[in-house]
């Protein structure tokens, strides 16, 4: 299974599997993933997994 490692501070090493679901990242603490930098907006990135390629994409 993919999955999502963060490799900077200040939650570096954080690991978040992906699964075959949508995940968003951002500042917001609504988010399964929340990345707390000044760069970051509250919803940020978007990764989709697709089923028919089986593959993932960031949006």
């Amino acid at each position: 299974m993919a999955s999502l490692v963060i490799l900077n501070v200040p939650q570096k090493d954080d690991y978040y599997p992906l699964g075959h679901r949508t995940t968003v990242l951002g500042r917001s603490e609504s988010l399964m993933v929340q990345i707390l930098h000044e760069r970051v907006s509250r919803k940020h990135l978007q990764i989709h997994y697709d089923k028919n390629t089986d593959a993932y994409y960031a949006k």
